[in-house]
């Protein structure tokens, strides 16, 4: 029998809801439900509720007469006629999502696989939740990283979406702080990723030794959130004031000249490439929340974000070395015939980190640690922690194996590696005759991403057995 006092409350939530105006898609399901709770309340035995105990913030109570109070308020409201419908709507405006465009949103969720069977309510419901957090997000977008010269962020308004309806799907109900910043991480993410490959990487074009040496320059330093400063140690008359060297002779100016353009060079590229990194590393280890986890866990979220940049730096190597052998290639240009490891080790090493999955994966451990586990480490014993990094690994591999399935023709179109290009799908493996076509490699990188979504249930089984 469920709980009457507990229904009653239910019932008043659902009759206020039912007054706002951003919940008239949503009349009759509202109506129906408050009608199911009133019907309860209305046909509880009396006096049932007189040994029930509900747990109210940290203790346990019961009291007749505020059971039957609310009971009453709950009935009063529920046969009450619903007037004009107005409260809430300039807050509707205010977070910029239209009635039409939330519609939309909900019919292309609904046909993904993930919520084909959730009820369109429920979609609907964790569309408007998302929208709730979008002026909050906006107003975070430009912090870390800069936009200019960049394509138009299609996928922020989805962002918020995918964590308010995963976590109503499967009834987690984390906490609202949590989503929230896995939120800003979540496009932090993508905005390092868009980043990397259209501002550092062309700004340390040929020098990519370079680029790392300062991605390892972030993690060195004891303070990674020092702010950056670039200081002119050029004097105003066009001497230079280190060496005390007169810039009159050929030969001196020369070198002069080259010595201003580098240091002019690395200027540039610390101002558009440095400075914004270093916020991203600070805004990750700085966090308040990250600062109050336990030491292993904030030194595994440092040693995975490290991991996590650096490889992009080698899948822009990567790309470039894909890109030659296509210029060279005389008979197949989807060959990534320059490859330096096998798919296997590719896959689960740098192309795995590149999803952000595993520094995103320690950044969540460490939310939990300062928050669950009140500072002790998110995953205690030996067996967690090898259980919990091994679910992740599957799962970064898994996720980036799903999306090149899906990106061919985009990472095509771009000259980018994909995992089809590996020598494995040109051969005899992927189908009975050597140089498979799209649709056979396709099914082979499936089938082995398919392998990787049973390790990490199995994993992740594993790991919810622990003890």
């Amino acid at each position: 029998m469920g709980s009457i006092e507990a229904t009653a409350y239910g019932v008043l939530i659902l009759c206020e809801a039912r007054n706002m105006c951003f919940f008239n898609n949503l009349r009759r399901e509202l109506d129906d439900a408050i009608h199911r709770g009133a019907t309860f309340l209305n046909t509880a035995a009396p006096g049932s509720a007189s040994a029930e105990h509900l747990w109210i913030e940290k203790v346990s109570y019961t009291s007749t007469a505020v059971t039957e109070a609310y009971v009453l308020a709950a009935q009063k409201a529920a046969s009450s006629p619903v007037g004009h419908v107005s409260i809430g709507t300039p807050f509707q405006m205010d977070v910029h999502m239209a009635p039409a465009k939330m519609a939309g949103y909900v019919q292309l969720f609904r046909q993904t696989p993930l919520f084909s069977s959730v009820p369109k309510w429920q979609v609907w419901l964790s569309v408007f939740e998302a929208s709730l957090f979008m002026p909050l997000l906006r107003a975070r977008r430009l912090e870390v990283f800069p936009r200019k010269g960049m394509e138009k962020d299609k996928y922020f308004e989805i962002i918020p979406f995918t964590w308010t309806s995963c976590n109503n799907r499967s009834r987690t109900f984390a906490s609202t702080s949590f989503l929230y910043d896995m939120m800003v991480i979540s496009f932090l993410n993508y905005q390092a990723d868009e980043f990397m490959e259209a501002v550092a990487g062309p700004a340390f074009l040929g020098n990519l030794s370079g680029l790392r040496r300062l991605i390892d320059g972030l993690f060195s330093a004891e303070d990674t959130a020092e702010a950056v400063t670039v200081n002119d140690t050029n004097d105003r008359d066009g001497s230079d004031s280190d060496s005390g060297v007169s810039m009159n002779g050929k030969e001196s100016a020369s070198e002069n000249v080259a010595e201003i353009d580098m240091a002019t060079q690395d200027a540039k590229q610390e101002e558009d490439v440095g400075i914004p990194l270093r916020r991203f590393v600070s805004h990750v280890l700085s966090h308040p929340s990250i600062l109050n986890a336990s030491s292993w866990d904030r030194a595994t979220l440092r040693r995975e974000l490290r991991i996590f940049l650096l490889a992009h730096v080698s899948q822009i190597e990567d790309n470039d070395r894909f890109g030659r052998d296509q210029d060279n290639a005389k008979i197949d240009r989807d060959v990534f015939s320059s490859a330096t490891t096998s798919f296997f080790q590719w896959v689960r090493t740098t192309s795995a980190d590149h999803t952000s999955c595993p520094y995103s994966f320690a950044f969540v451990s460490s939310l939990l640690s300062a928050s669950v586990a009140g500072g002790a480490d998110c995953f205690p014993s030996a067996r967690e922690k090898y259980l919990a990094e091994a679910a992740c690994r599957h799962l970064a591999t898994m996720c980036r194996m799903y999306n090149d399935y899906g990106s061919l023709a985009r990472d095509r179109a771009e000259r980018n590696l994909n995992s089809i290009n590996f020598p494995e799908f040109s051969r005899g493996g992927a189908s009975n005759v050597d140089g498979a076509d799209d649709e056979a490699k396709k099914a082979a990188l499936f089938a082995v991403a398919e392998y990787e979504r049973s390790c990490l249930d199995l994993a992740l089984d594993r790991l919810e057995k622990e003890p």
